[in-house]
């Protein structure tokens, strides 16, 4: 476990900014927008770095439990309170830590709904074939074939996104684990644990992954605030509009 961090120059919160990348990425997709949005309004910003650590967490071996171990070890090394911020994997994360924990708040970007993924792929492979498909070959070939092959599943980044910077993307993208991955398929989370803690949702109306229908079940099942942003994509920490998002996630942050 890792943690790069943008720490305050006008530090004005005790709590801290944790933020979770989701699957095949790392803590560049926060480097040049989140981190230092939350950071320039007085957070101490951090970003976790799941690929890291030792040799058999890369192995099939690793599971979602190896990264809510990653995710405790980061909160108690910030060693304060902390809002955790999610995208994708990085929700299902936050999810699993909240069975047994509480922290300040926790918002969901994209996330991975709280029953898994089944749901979500059955309704894709029949709203799109093309798509689930380009989706299930990057979750199945090694990195290095993947990125030699650039596959680009639509839905992921905003709609006129330069095709240079998603090159350049899934040319820092990683394999995961088997385990995990048929662990997100099916999962089954505590709400009544998980909602110890405030938590909001947001999703995209046009994300090609998490479909806008398990992001509004998502919130339906932990009684939660959402947002869905339009024209936005999967990772719409990349979109146009994503200081607008931040804000949202910010000005919700202070009102609780």
């Amino acid at each position: 476990m890792y943690l790069e961090k943008q720490l305050s120059s006008n530090r004005k919160h005790e709590t801290a900014i944790l933020l979770i990348h989701g699957a095949f990425q790392g803590p560049w997709i926060w480097e040049d927008n989140f981190l230092p949005f939350f950071a320039s309004n007085g957070y101490d910003t951090y970003a976790i770095d799941l690929t890291k650590g030792d040799a058999a967490k890369k192995t099939w071996r690793m599971g979602l439990q190896d990264l809510v171990n990653d995710l405790d070890s980061a909160i108690k090394k910030i060693g304060r309170p902390v809002v955790l911020i999610g995208h994708s994997l990085g929700s299902i994360i936050i999810q699993k830590y909240l069975e047994k924990n509480t922290t300040e708040a926790a918002i969901l970007l994209c996330g991975v709904p709280p029953h898994g993924l089944f749901k979500n792929l059955v309704k894709l492979m029949r709203r799109s074939p093309a798509n689930f498909i380009k989706f299930m070959v990057l979750f199945s070939l090694p990195p290095k074939v993947f990125r030699n092959l650039g596959i680009r599943p639509s839905g992921i980044y905003a709609p006129g996104y330069a095709v240079e910077m998603a090159s350049q993307h899934l040319q820092k993208m990683h394999g995961e684990p088997k385990k995990l991955q048929w662990q997100l398929v099916k999962q089954k989370i505590d709400a009544a644990a998980v909602n110890r803690t405030p938590i909001k949702v947001i999703g995209a109306e046009d994300d090609g992954l998490i479909l806008k229908e398990e992001v509004l079940a998502t919130a339906k099942y932990y009684d939660a605030p959402y947002t869905l942003y339009d024209k936005v994509g999967h990772s719409l920490m990349f979109a146009p509009n994503w200081k607008e998002i931040a804000q949202d996630i910010l000005d919700w942050i202070k009102g609780i």
